[in-house]
């Protein structure tokens, strides 16, 4: 039943930024999402399912937030022990707080200005894991298309 609220909430994402590359939609699905294992009914299944609840707000707003050069964009209360994480943000900064990055995820952050690390994040992998994180100051869009400005009724 989620399959509707999950490719309802991508089409926003893309209608936004256009030029969203396809590899990254899930890596803020992901780092959006609400953490739900501390609801006593999911912990027998801690590692088994997904990364949470689906915000279908805060995945819009990630997505603005990583096209435009004067936001900020958050990426927190979150511990993830697998999965492939690609993000390429050309905002003023990316912030890691109460993060965590451990045993067999990989994370690929490319910034154009600058990465700040705060209290609580743990960035750790195992010998399958891996972290890169990487200030490209050239970095640009992929394509040409405008970004639609949210704030826009029609």
């Amino acid at each position: 039943p989620a399959a509707p609220f999950v490719t309802g909430t991508i089409g926003l994402m893309f209608s936004l930024d256009p030029c969203l590359p396809h590899d990254e939609v899930e890596s803020i699905l992901k780092f959006t999402s609400v953490n739900i294992d501390h609801i006593d009914a999911n912990r027998p299944y801690i590692g088994m399912y997904g990364s949470g609840t689906l915000n279908v707000g805060k995945a819009v707003k990630m997505v603005y937030d990583l096209a435009t050069p004067e936001s900020i964009v958050h990426i927190e209360n979150q511990h993830f022990s697998r999965w492939n994480f690609k993000l390429t943000s050309l905002s003023k900064e990316v912030v890691l707080k109460n993060q965590k990055f451990t045993d067999d995820a990989t994370l690929d952050l490319k910034a154009k200005n600058s990465i700040i690390i705060r209290e609580k994040t743990v960035l750790k992998p195992n010998t399958s894991g891996k972290i890169s994180l990487q200030i490209v100051p050239g970095l640009k869009k992929e394509c040409d298309l405008q970004l639609r400005d949210p704030g826009i009724e029609e």
